[in-house]
């Protein structure tokens, strides 16, 4: 033997000794060091004798164990041991204590979940291999298993774990689970969008673009919060390659686009670690884009995991939303360089870059829905706030001024809220003018980018707190100065948060100011947490008509996480399906209000209400647009043309179609076309036009890009709303045509499956039979000609298919259980996305095949 090998085993037999003689229970280094000793032998032999003599050693230390903080480690310590012994002699009994041992450790407390996930993990996929369940069955098992990790320190090696388990399922439905997931959960968790990159190569998906950067002039950004409300380009460039040629040529296509201000920004990251951040360079091209500091470069995680190579074009939706994995900075000249006036022609066409999607972004953001009262308007002010409030313009005629207006008007306020404390204003309006101090602040930060606004707005939010305020009134200076709590880079976001909540007695208004923090800082967890609490139970109250419609709607529910990225049909397919969905909305809001008739008598909702469902349009007073950027407001004619023949059409005659004129002119000149253009449904105006809290409460955005409406129950519940915020005007009627087309067919679903559920199995056939009558395709017309019939709804399908199982039809059943699994299966096939819906139609057919005996 050598010399140095025995001078080994000296040492491995020294250790072994010591640890035979005396283990502290809580002494898990030197139990470590034993292990790792044992991978030098060259006999396995010696190596097994060794194990063993760990694992016995361990399992004393155990029993001797006094606490559970350190019977938990050696638990886990003992697995690995275990595990190490089977590697090395794979005997059943050695299989059998790992699984003792695994179950022991499955009941330890979260707080330490990361010793018993592997062993979870383990011990779950081997008792469903003991009952033969299927791949699938596994797979749900799987499911539930991350599940009890999720939330705890554990949860993201947990979806980790079960991702390369998943595939060998083959199970898509769960990655894509587990998917949404890490999104909800781990938004902005560097590490996790590094491993979707690592496990979804060439995929582009969204991440929230979340961290702290030093600026050039040494104060801190922080992201979300700093960019949230305006979309943006990160640019990473370096000296080196043709990173300044790039930053030349970005520099000259922006100075020629003029509409970029509050549409979108632009922020410098250089990789150099210059002093400057390269701020010099980028103001002799004349810009003024924020210049940030990025430490170690090409090493710095915020490069790696959101830029790659070099240079790189990051594309930020405007609530900041990171298009993960595009191909950095597109070469499409002729001579192989960027083409940059492409590039922005097509980023300012898409709909996060929108004024209308911004402006009210940044509004929200900065806290003016606090400071309005939808239904009392100003008359419930002081006289004396009256020309501060004014400053403050109401949707959607906010939202129709530029720019530069906006900032105007936030700078008027500021300046008479300083005048009016300079001047000693009664104390009992002080705080009120205060806050609309704070909120002006913020909304310069928001609409200039100016930190030097929000720092501003953190004196005033402080100094309103020493001031004090009336009880329950200080909810905006504590929104401003959870804020600056929030910029501190070691702060405990999530609980600056739920304090926040706590504080504020969970009530609604503090409940909406928490979705906004949660935004702040990438927490999708909390703010869907505050959003599910709002929809539930505030959204009655006016002080939140506000909030909740923002919420609601479905255009800003489908972008708030979406990727910035559109390429071909698929996308716009897949915003068309979300948007259009036939679900009502997911909160109860009963609509009170008083419209005018075209012979000017009342229509009082919902006790005019005559049908079982009543689609409103709300269209600007005529002349209306009939061809694109014309500069009139947009026509209802098309909408209305598709949608009266539909409720003419219904057996129950259960809709009405009705245009709501947004105007306060004379009623006659409000319906002059009326004949004209044809609108032959109920006419109606809104009285006040878009100053009618009925605007508010809808959450109108915009009346001269899109037209909005209401489809409303007959008791007045709000089932859905379109607001304005369409993917394009263009198409905005046949959004509305297929919303309601969706709602309807939904709603007759769930009629004819509460029949069902009572009993009335006949009464359900006779109604699904009118609405969806079996289709003859070998008709033919008096011509001999194939008769086209209408594509049948698929809600009205599954409810035929429904029906026919209750009546224990089954080859019927089987039959539109199969289409229905054939028609969805095209449709996720059209939108390249696997639905959960399509899983519930193949666990229909499949449930029908077996009543078949197929």
């Amino acid at each position: 033997m050598s010399g140095r090998f025995v001078r080994g085993m000296l040492v491995i037999a020294v250790a072994f000794m010591f640890l035979s003689l005396s283990i502290p229970a809580q002494d898990l280094p030197k139990l470590e060091e034993a292990l790792k000793a044992i991978d030098s032998r060259s006999s396995s032999a010696r190596q097994r004798l060794l194990v063993r003599k760990v694992i016995r050693d361990v399992q004393k230390a155990i029993e001797a164990a006094t606490d559970q903080a350190t019977r938990w480690p050696l638990l886990e310590f003992l697995f690995r041991a275990q595990q190490k012994l089977v590697k090395l002699d794979d005997d059943p009994k050695h299989r059998a204590d790992i699984i003792e041992t695994c179950r022991e450790l499955v009941n330890a407390p979260d707080d330490f979940a990361a010793l018993r996930l592997k062993p979870d993990l383990l011990i779950s996929q081997i008792e469903q291999v003991k009952k033969g369940n299927s791949p699938s069955e596994r797979a749900k098992a799987l499911r539930l298993c991350v599940e009890r990790y999720i939330g705890t320190v554990a949860g993201p090696e947990a979806i980790k774990a079960a991702i390369p388990m998943a595939r060998e399922f083959g199970d898509s439905a769960l990655i894509a689970d587990l998917r949404q997931v890490m999104q909800v959960h781990y938004a902005a968790d560097h590490e996790m969008i590094d491993y979707q990159k690592e496990q979804f190569p060439g995929e582009v998906f969204a991440a929230p673009f979340a961290g702290v950067i030093k600026r050039s002039d040494g104060k801190l950004m922080r992201f979300p919060m700093d960019a949230f409300g305006t979309s943006a380009f990160v640019l990473f460039w370096s000296m080196e390659g043709e990173g300044l040629q790039q930053l030349q040529r970005l520099a000259e296509a922006s100075k020629l686009r003029g509409d970029m201000d509050g549409r979108l920004n632009v922020f410098s990251c250089n990789l150099d670690d210059l002093d400057d951040a390269g701020e010099s360079i980028v103001r002799r091209l004349g810009m003024n884009w924020p210049c940030l500091h990025l430490p170690g470069g090409r090493e710095n995680h915020m490069f790696k995991t959101y830029g790659g190579n070099d240079p790189f074009l990051l594309r930020l939706s405007a609530t900041t939303q990171a298009a993960i994995f595009m191909g950095g900075v597109r070469r499409n000249r002729e001579d192989g360089s960027a083409n940059y006036e492409n590039t922005l022609n097509s980023y300012m066409a898409r709909k996060w870059t929108k004024p209308a999607y911004s402006s009210q972004l940044r509004a929200l953001s900065a806290g003016e829905f606090l400071i309005f009262d939808p239904l009392k308007g100003d008359s419930a002010l002081p006289a004396s706030i009256l020309p501060i409030q004014a400053c403050f313009v109401a949707a959607p005629m906010r939202h129709q001024l530029s720019h530069q207006d906006q900032i105007a008007n936030y700078r008027k306020a500021v300046d008479l809220c300083h005048k009016a404390i300079a001047a000693g204003s009664d104390v009992a309006d002080l705080w009120r003018i205060r806050d609309r101090l704070i909120v002006a602040l913020m909304g310069l930060w928001k609409a200039e980018g100016d930190l030097a606004h929000l720092e501003a707005s953190f004196v005033e939010a402080k100094a309103a707190m020493d001031a004090g305020y009336p009880n329950g009134t200080d909810l905006i200076a504590r929104f401003c100065l959870a804020r600056q709590a929030l910029r501190n880079p070691q702060a405990d976001s999530g609980a600056i948060i739920d304090d926040f909540i706590t504080e504020s007695s969970a009530s609604g208004r503090a409940l909406a100011v928490a979705c906004f923090l949660a935004l702040d800082v990438a927490d999708r967890l909390r703010f869907e947490q505050a959003r599910n609490l709002i929809l539930k139970e505030h959204t009655e109250k006016p002080e939140m008509w506000l909030i909740a419609s923002f919420l609601l709607d479905r255009h800003h529910n489908y972008w708030m996480f979406q990727v910035p990225y559109t390429f071909g049909w698929i996308y716009d397919r897949r915003e068309g399906h979300f948007i259009t969905n036939g679900n009502a909305e997911p909160a109860r809001r009963i609509l009170k209000a008083e419209l005018r008739s075209a012979d000017s008598k009342p229509f009082q909702i919902p006790q005019d209400l005559k049908t079982d469902l009543t689609l409103i349009i709300f269209a600007a007073a005529p002349p209306w647009s009939s061809k694109r950027d014309d500069g009139l407001p947009p026509s209802p004619e098309r909408a209305v043309q598709a949608l009266v023949p539909l409720a003419q059409g219904r057996p129950e005659q259960d809709l009405q179609v009705c245009v709501a004129i947004l105007d306060d002119k004379a009623y006659s000149e409000a319906f002059t076309d009326r004949a004209k253009n044809e609108l032959s449904c109920t006419m109606l105006t809104v009285p006040g036009g878009v100053n009618n809290s009925l605007v508010h409460r809808l959450g109108v955005v915009t009346i001269d890009q899109g037209l909005s409406g209401v489809i409303l129950a007959k008791d007045g519940r709000i089932l859905k709303v379109v607001s304005g915020l369409s993917p394009t005007s263009m198409r905005i009627g046949s959004i509305m045509e297929n919303t309601v087309r969706r709602v309807i067919s939904r709603r007759d679903e769930l009629k004819v499956l509460a029949m069902i559920e009572k009993g009335e199995l006949e009464a359900a056939n006779k109604l699904i039979l009118t609405l969806a009558p079996y289709q003859d395709p070998d008709a033919v017309d008096d011509k001999g000609r194939n008769i086209k019939h209408p594509t049948l709804p698929m809600s009205h399908l599954r409810a035929r298919a429904r029906v026919h199982a209750a009546m224990e039809n089954w080859e019927k059943a089987y039959a539109d259980a199969e289409l229905i699994r054939q028609r969805r299966a095209r449709m996720d096939a059209d939108m390249s996305r696997l639905s959960s819906q399509l899983g519930r139609d193949q666990a229909f057919r499949d449930e029908m095949k077996a009543k078949l005996g197929k």
